[in-house]
């Protein structure tokens, strides 16, 4: 195995390319600090793209909904009426989700140009990205340097993490929002017959109808979301 790393510039944003020299490959872009496409071998050897995203930077900044494959910040997933109470103090974020603020705000993270820096060790090969975010963006307060790494190891994994510090109390809640097609993205195959195990996923949060969690606290017993033994997706759509 022969892990390599290679980098394209297009329009001052940097993709990079890594390989572990068994056949997966990554592609990474700046932009967003994303990921643009994951290939894996398939059952024949050739190699597909499982992860659904756009072709490029390019086109990722055209895309404004679906918030393909980037790193959300500072705040993934929706907060009630752009509140919320810090330390006795009201933050008002700015709406961008009906009466709600979601993903971060009008130019959360998933917008913004990361720095990325290449490392390499003798298991894996892999993209530290860097963002600093001042007090007062997007109405949050404190400033915080953000870090998202991907590494492509030799056992064919894909490894996620999140970092962040800040000078002042704030809220963060980092991810990645990278949606999967084990069938191959290009395919545009439904993933209904995808098998799905979540053997410790006992509970899940109940959402209301502008998907705000309830604050409760629910046991999967019964439910759809019962995925602690093999479950076919299609099975459980509703």
């Amino acid at each position: 195995m022969s892990l390599a790393i290679s980098v394209e510039e297009n329009d001052g944003i940097r993709d990079f390319i890594l390989n572990n020299g068994s056949g997966m490959s990554i592609r990474l872009t700046e932009y967003g600090a994303s990921v643009l496409s994951v290939k894996v071998p398939d059952r024949t050897g050739t190699p597909q793209n499982v992860n659904v995203c756009c072709a490029s930077a390019g086109h990722l900044q055209l895309e404004k909904e679906c918030y393909f494959g980037r790193t959300v910040g500072r705040y993934a997933n929706r907060i009630a009426g752009g509140k919320f109470t810090l330390e006795k103090q009201e933050y008002q974020l700015p709406l961008n989700d009906g009466t709600n603020h979601l993903h971060g705000g009008h130019n959360g993270w998933s917008s913004r140009l990361w720095k990325g820096y290449p490392f390499q060790s003798t298991d894996r090969v892999g993209v530290l990205f860097e963002l600093v975010s001042p007090a007062g963006d997007e109405g949050y307060p404190g400033t915080v340097r953000a870090c998202t790494s991907y590494a492509l190891t030799v056992r064919n994994e894909l490894v996620m993490e999140h970092r962040a510090t800040t000078d002042s109390a704030t809220v963060i809640n980092m991810t990645n929002h990278c949606y999967w097609n084990l069938g191959g993205a290009e395919h545009a195959a439904e993933i209904t017959d995808h098998h799905i195990e979540m053997p410790n996923g006992a509970f899940y949060l109940p959402c209301d109808a502008a998907l705000i969690s309830t604050g409760a606290v629910q046991p999967v017993d019964g439910t759809p979301f019962d995925l602690r033994s093999r479950t076919r997706i299609g099975d459980r759509l509703v």
